[in-house]
């Protein structure tokens, strides 16, 4: 049984070039049924469609899937566009293997953290929508 909806919309999406989907998959349902708003891009997605769609959406979360190191290393165009765009504040957590191995990578590519899973990725989004600690 999902939860009651928390009015939090999250973009999660794969990495333009990337056709993995398994670690975003997981993360999408296990977000969704939090009671979260998810909106799944899909694979292959280019840095401008997480912009476009969180634009339209109004969504402030945005996670960016990468399993291979030439698509992980891609990530860093996505915080571009969303700054490009005047949308700086938006929050980008990366998963993938290529982060979870070196989460240097992720802050190299301006990511504010990193998804190891179904539960870290609900653990990302309720320190977003909790900054004081708040109850889980």
């Amino acid at each position: 049984m999902a939860a009651d909806d928390t009015g939090v919309t999250v973009l999660v999406g794969t990495m333009h070039h990337d056709l993995h989907s398994v670690d975003k998959t997981i993360a999408a349902a296990a977000l969704k049924e939090a009671g979260h708003r998810v909106i799944d891009l899909g694979v292959d997605v280019r840095p401008a469609d997480f912009l476009a769609r969180a634009e339209e959406t109004g969504a402030t979360i945005v996670f960016v899937f990468a399993s291979m190191a030439s698509t992980a290393a891609s990530v860093s165009r996505v915080r571009e566009m969303f700054r490009a765009g005047h949308r700086g504040g938006v929050v980008i957590f990366a998963g993938g293997g290529p982060f979870g191995a070196d989460t240097a990578l992720a802050r190299s590519v301006g990511a504010n953290g990193v998804s190891r899973g179904a539960e870290s990725a609900l653990r990302l989004v309720h320190r977003v929508t909790h900054p004081a600690g708040g109850e889980r």
